[in-house]
């Protein structure tokens, strides 16, 4: 009776995680409490019985391996919940006005979304859930880039950013220290990529008026154009304050 109790539990149409705990156990019982299992007479059954116990163990092993990437994928999709939660909450359309606070939204968008399309590579996640999340984030997108060329047909709307390119420019030539430089670089990043989004966005918009469309974008490669200067000031200065460090250290 012992051993069709075993077989019962490993035959069961819809196990659970109980039940192969349960296999486990009464197969063991079954062992302890009958030595000559294993006797030709009783044609080894007792191979059988562990060869079952084994199998049991194991799947009760891929149990807890799958609830430990379930609960992984649950914090995953929770986190990424959170985050675009404050994301979409700070960068509202109508609380952008500075060219700095569009190209930051853009490409802080763009991030989160990039985010997501990762996290549905994640084994046992929401797909559901994260497939609401990336439609979430691209209507802010498209709210945001479509507020972005309103902004930028506005007179005079790059002249902060070119000043800003200028003011980095005077921060580089004053620059004493090739450590000094590590922010600029930054700062110089940051810009590069936001351009380049803004003139990915404009491209991809449906502007009815062609006129705007050649305007933002003579705006971005005028302020492009500054950036490169920027940036090649930016390597020079780079360079030569690195080599005269570098023969200090070695005279």
């Amino acid at each position: 009776s012992e051993a069709l109790t075993v077989q019962k539990l490993a035959l069961l149409q819809t196990p659970t995680r109980r039940s192969f705990e349960d296999v486990v156990s009464f197969s063991q019982r079954l062992l302890d409490a009958h030595h000559w299992l294993g006797h030709a007479e009783a044609f080894d059954l007792s191979s059988v019985v562990r060869e079952t116990q084994a199998t049991a163990a194991l799947i009760i092993d891929e149990f807890e391996k799958l609830r430990a990437l379930e609960k992984a994928a649950r914090d995953a999709v929770r986190a990424a919940e959170e985050s675009q939660k404050e994301l979409l909450e700070r960068l509202r359309p109508s609380d952008l006005r500075s060219v700095d606070a569009f190209l930051s939204a853009l490409s802080a968008l763009k991030k989160q979304r990039g985010a997501l399309v990762s996290l549905k590579e994640v084994r046992s996640v929401d797909q559901a859930r994260v497939a609401e999340l990336e439609a979430e984030i691209a209507r802010r997108f498209d709210e945001v880039s479509a507020a972005c060329v309103g902004f930028f047909l506005s007179v005079d709307a790059f002249k902060p950013l070119l000043d800003q390119l200028d003011a980095l420019v005077k921060q580089v030539e004053a620059t004493k220290t090739a450590g000094e430089l590590t922010d600029i670089r930054g700062e110089l990043d940051r810009i590069y990529e936001g351009l380049t989004l803004l003139a990915e966005t404009v491209n991809g918009l449906k502007v009815p008026d062609p006129t705007a469309r050649t305007s933002i974008l003579d705006g971005t490669s005028a302020a492009f154009a500054k950036q490169n200067r920027a940036r090649a000031i930016f390597e020079g200065r780079y360079q030569e304050l690195s080599a005269s460090e570098g023969r200090a250290e070695f005279a």
